[in-house]
């Protein structure tokens, strides 16, 4: 299901709930109410406090506070008025909460889970359409949704030191070829400066792959056929689109949108404010943040999207696979480790 229509769904779900839960006098006793809407029934309680592995296929309406336990599970759509708490494992059709949202672990939602406060989605909890929140969104350990929505989106772990990046003591410096200035790229091992054509004022074009021994500083358009790599400390200013992927150095700070067929790393503690799109794994290192004044950043990828411990992103992330929080990655993998330490 496409965002906009699911954005339309929970609309028309909320404002429903809504209409039902005014028109609907609580009972005297407190005791939980069942009316039937065309083919649907429809159950409206004042507050759900469901045991472990309870199960209730109808639509569910509650006034107040929501908690399940372990295990339960909601065949219907639930509509919460006030905070909601699901245990380990529990499973949810549809998920429309007005107060604050704690998923817990491996909480399952198959379509959509939206909330007005703040959601935490804890270890594993998923959702297979669109996770969003009004406020913020909290991801755990492999927790995530294919779309991700919220004003800010975080994932909890180690902090930032600020210390890994060294300082910046010179650039290559790729200006417009609108300033007359050929690229400063003769120093970039295997570079061909015939394979280097402006297109326009504000463009270059590379028809190979750009791996750079030092930091840039990109002040016009690139485009490069192959793959792109750059060290810690880089400028971005202007946009990047890459044929192979792309590689940005810690604590680079990038102003342009980012653009690559292949996979696409935005190293420790880099700074992103324009879109960031990937033919393939997207991954959000430890410490990078993403936001714009002007707006929400849109970062998407065709495969899976992986954010790291401690990322901050004010924005919409989206993924044909999933959007995941993952561990840190660990440069040259197990057999390097071992044969550092052998």
């Amino acid at each position: 299901m496409a965002l906009t229509e699911e954005i339309r769904e929970q609309v028309v779900f909320r404002d429903q709930a809504r209409a039902w839960l005014t028109l609907a006098r609580p009972s005297a006793n407190g005791s939980p109410q069942v009316f039937t809407a065309g083919d649907k029934r429809v159950v409206i309680s004042e507050f759900v406090n469901a045991p472990e592995r309870f199960r209730l296929r109808e639509t569910l309406l509650v006034r107040g506070h929501f908690e399940c336990g372990a295990g339960a599970a909601f065949d219907g759509p639930v509509y919460v008025g006030g905070d909601c708490y699901t245990g380990k494992g529990s499973r949810f059709e549809v998920l429309c909460v007005e107060g604050r949202l704690t998923l817990g672990p491996n909480t399952e939602i198959r379509n959509w889970v939206h909330s007005m406060g703040a959601m935490e989605m804890r270890a594993g909890a998923s959702a297979g359409g669109a996770a969003s929140s009004s406020l913020r969104i909290q991801l755990g350990l492999d927790a995530g949704a294919a779309t991700v929505f919220a004003p800010e989106i975080v994932t909890s772990g180690r902090m930032p030191t600020g210390g890994d990046v060294p300082p910046v003591t010179e650039y290559i410096e790729i200006p417009a070829p609108s300033k007359g200035v050929m690229p400063e790229l003769g120093r970039v091992r295997g570079f061909d400066s015939r394979k280097l054509a402006p297109v326009g004022l504000e463009t270059w074009v590379y028809d190979g792959s750009l791996n750079l021994p030092q930091p840039v500083l990109l002040t016009s358009k690139l485009v490069v056929r192959g793959s792109f790599v750059c060290p810690p400390g880089s400028l971005l200013e202007d946009d990047l689109k890459c044929g192979g992927t792309i590689r940005v150095g810690a604590g680079s700070i990038c102003r342009g949108n980012l653009i690559s067929r292949g996979e696409l790393t935005l190293e420790e503690e880099c700074l992103f404010s324009g879109d960031v799109e990937t033919g393939t794994i997207l991954r959000l290192c430890s410490g990078v943040r993403g936001f714009r004044e002007s707006g929400p950043v849109q970062v998407s990828s065709r495969d899976r999207l992986l954010l790291e411990p401690n990322v901050v992103v004010r924005g919409h992330l989206r993924s044909e696979a999933a959007v995941r929080a993952t561990e840190t990655a660990l440069d040259g993998g197990l057999s390097l480790l071992l044969a550092e330490n052998g």
